[in-house]
């Protein structure tokens, strides 16, 4: 016989859940729009879902590489071919 999927109790106040029922991983993650991944590790790690739990994963900044002045300006020249100019003989 088949397992039957983990049901987590929903608490809060999503469009489409209602307070007080019970889903499994894939029905949080058609409502959420997050991966089924992210949500089963949610369903473990705590005992029961709300909003804050259902929400997209916030994307880390990128570090600017390049910081000061001189780092830029450096960037700027050793980007540029080296020419060789030959003197004519």
């Amino acid at each position: 016989m088949g397992q039957e999927a983990r049901k987590v109790i929903f608490v809060g106040t999503h469009p489409k859940l209602v307070t007080g029922r019970y889903y499994n991983s894939r029905e949080y993650a058609e409502a959420s729009g997050c991966s089924i991944g992210r949500i089963t590790a949610r369903l473990y790690r705590y005992g029961k879902i709300t909003d804050e739990l259902l929400l997209p994963p916030m994307p880390l900044p990128v570090p600017p590489r390049l910081e000061t002045e001189s780092e830029i300006m450096m960037d700027k020249w050793l980007r540029k071919p080296i020419i060789n100019r030959s003197t004519e003989v």
